[in-house]
């Protein structure tokens, strides 16, 4: 009986607060809206009413964004997170992509790049996951609040692809964030193929088939990732094709590599 005191107790002060500080927003009194609207948001987050945490955390960010003018944005880019992670919380992962982008912009304004690095990461993550529940045709989209959701199969099957590409992309290199996930795509690539060709007994040095010991399969799979191709062992039979799909993915997961850690410590 006590506990369900408290939280009505709670859950009224909230409201009295965020009441307050859209009143204070009005009158231009910007911090003193940041601290209602603040306040507020944490009493929400407190009782898991995730949207309307997001919400008051989304307006706390949006009067110090204008109270700070051009200057001093960590508040400002702090409470977009705080709105994000709340709206995550309950799906409605399109509101959250805004807020992780609108913290992204703050946050490099500030120049606090990993941060920034992070929810350029979660907004990637928000379309992956929004798709996901598209293509499903899931409750939990119909169940956001104020909003509401009619699915198609055409809609369903187009989000499962565009799901499906997210996912790749975030294996493989986590969106351009996540360098190691690259490397670590091309290790298990070429010591998959190395297992193969070491198994399969099907490759030829001189012009004879032989039994590759396991170094000289694993040899062969670093230079046919690596498309060096010195030509001193050919695949023969059907492991050609994990040699051509090896090679192919050496095409596609060195650049990647590349690209993702050059970012990511320039950025830095």
């Amino acid at each position: 009986m006590a506990d369900n005191n408290s939280k009505t107790d709670k859950l009224q002060k909230a409201k009295e607060l965020e009441n307050e500080a859209t009143a204070l927003f009005h009158k231009n009194e910007y911090e003193k809206a940041f601290n209602a609207f603040d306040t507020a948001a944490y009493f929400y987050k407190d009782m898991e009413m995730h949207d309307k945490a997001s919400a008051c955390f989304s307006g706390a960010a949006h009067a110090w964004q204008i109270k700070s003018g051009e200057n001093h944005f960590y508040n400002t880019s702090s409470r977009y997170f705080e709105a994000a992670e709340e709206a995550i919380k309950y799906h409605d992962y399109q509101w959250a992509k805004f807020l992780y982008k609108e913290a992204a912009r703050f946050y490099q304004k500030e120049d606090i790049s990993q941060s920034y690095s992070y929810c350029f990461y979660m907004t990637k993550i928000c379309d992956m996951k929004h798709a996901w529940l598209i293509a499903i045709r899931s409750k939990k989209l119909k169940n956001i609040p104020g909003k509401g959701f009619t699915f198609t199969y055409k809609k369903s099957i187009t989000s499962f692809f565009s799901w499906l590409g997210y996912f790749l992309n975030y294996l493989t290199w986590g969106f351009g964030e996540k360098p190691y996930r690259a490397f670590l795509s091309a290790l298990f690539v070429i010591f998959f193929s190395s297992f193969v060709f070491y198994f399969s007994e099907q490759l030829v040095y001189q012009g004879s088939v032989v039994i590759p010991s396991y170094f000289d399969s694993l040899y062969f799979s670093v230079i046919t990732f690596s498309t060096l191709g010195y030509g001193d062992y050919q695949p023969i039979g059907k492991i050609r094709l994990i040699a051509m799909v090896e090679a192919l993915s050496g095409l596609f997961l060195v650049p990647l590599f590349l690209v993702a850690l050059t970012r990511k410590y320039l950025r830095s």
